[in-house]
């Protein structure tokens, strides 16, 4: 049986080529040969839109919070914010999606709404739901989907719950990890953690945001896919080691 490939997931798309979490940017990422794409999800005043700021400052040099904008202020800026069911109906069904949850504008309760807004134009059985607020996932594990808890460094820090007890307490599909963990562990450590994640627990690791080559072979032996924002060199770098 052929082995699967690593996947490659665009990160907000292909953000060197097109504006983070557009269209333009993901059909990018898509051309490129992303297997995927990660991308953001908020609540604006009057809709789910595809967008990672919880204020449309950085983008659009408007301080407003995103929360209390609707579609008279979204849709009229000069940056393209897609619309959640816009966004899901442009892409091809069989394509893994990675919806990041914002923790800044989104409740567990947005999950019934979100999940209606998934089935009505794409197929749940290729989407991820993650965040770095793991208590947003329980009710997407209940309503059937994959399910990925999102590390940074709140996560990893000393003190902070083992991964081993976070798998435990939210049986998720996936561990998404900062490339800068292993950066920051000897190869025994992240060989060891890797083995304990994917072996012991059968979950994925995926790593973000992994864009140079020198990254790209610093986590390959640890991880199930990498999420990228230089998805064409990721996806030659896969080619050299898994040749199909």
């Amino acid at each position: 049986m052929k082995q699967q490939l690593k996947l490659i997931l665009g990160h907000r798309g292909y953000p060197p080529r097109a504006t983070e979490n557009t269209l333009t940017s993901a059909r990018l990422a898509l051309e490129a040969g992303a297997d995927g794409l990660e991308f953001d999800v908020q609540k604006a005043k009057d809709a789910y839109i595809v967008f990672h700021d919880h204020t449309l400052e950085r983008l659009s040099g408007r301080p407003d919070k995103v929360a209390d904008v609707d579609a008279a202020v979204w849709r009229h800026l000069p940056v393209e914010i897609p619309e959640l069911k816009d966004w899901l109906r442009a892409l091809p069904r069989t394509i893994l999606l990675n919806l990041e949850l914002k923790e800044e504008t989104l409740a567990p309760g947005d999950a019934t709404a979100l999940d209606a807004i998934v089935r009505a134009h794409y197929d749940p059985e290729n989407v991820l739901i993650s965040s770095f607020e793991h208590t947003l996932l329980p009710p997407w594990r209940e309503l059937g989907y994959r399910t990925a808890l999102l590390f940074d460094q709140r996560h990893i820090a000393p003190g902070a719950p083992s991964v081993q007890a976070l798998i435990r307490r939210y049986r998720p599909w996936s561990v998404n990890v900062p490339v800068l963990y292993f950066q920051n562990v000897s190869r025994a450590r992240a060989t060891l953690t890797a083995f304990v994640v994917r072996q012991v627990y059968g979950v994925k690791v995926l790593v973000w945001t992994v864009n140079t080559e020198a990254e790209m072979e610093l986590v390959w032996p640890y991880c199930d896919g990498l999420i990228t924002n230089e998805t064409e060199r990721a996806v030659a770098f896969r080619r050299r080691q898994e040749p199909e």
